[in-house]
């Protein structure tokens, strides 16, 4: 039997916003999620067959426009940011019509 995986809290929130967000705007009609452990390293891959997307080159945008014109917080254009604060390594790759990115964290 294999030893359970231990998959630190930071990892676990990094891959759930990066999920979220191939469901909510990729337009994708298959999601493959692949986790491994090795030499102390945590690596998640997530592949998606929806709209082209690179996630290490998106720009957020500045405070002053994450506030709509009635002065409410927009929703949105953070996670990415979140991703990458909370992960050691992120990288995408277009590969036969598929997004796939890997984001690796030490456990």
């Amino acid at each position: 039997m294999a030893d359970a995986m231990n998959f630190p809290s930071n990892a676990t929130l990094a891959m759930e916003e990066a999920f979220v967000n191939v469901v909510n705007y990729s337009h994708a009609t298959a999601i493959t999620v692949e986790v491994s452990q090795h030499d102390g390293s945590l690596t998640i891959e997530i592949a998606d067959d929806g709209d082209p997307f690179d996630p290490t080159q998106h720009q957020t945008p500045p405070d002053d426009e994450a506030v709509d014109q009635d002065g409410f917080v927009k929703v949105g254009g953070k996670g990415i940011n979140l991703i990458m604060s909370l992960i050691k390594d992120i990288a995408y790759q277009r590969t036969d019509e598929k997004n796939i990115l890997t984001l690796k964290t030490d456990i």
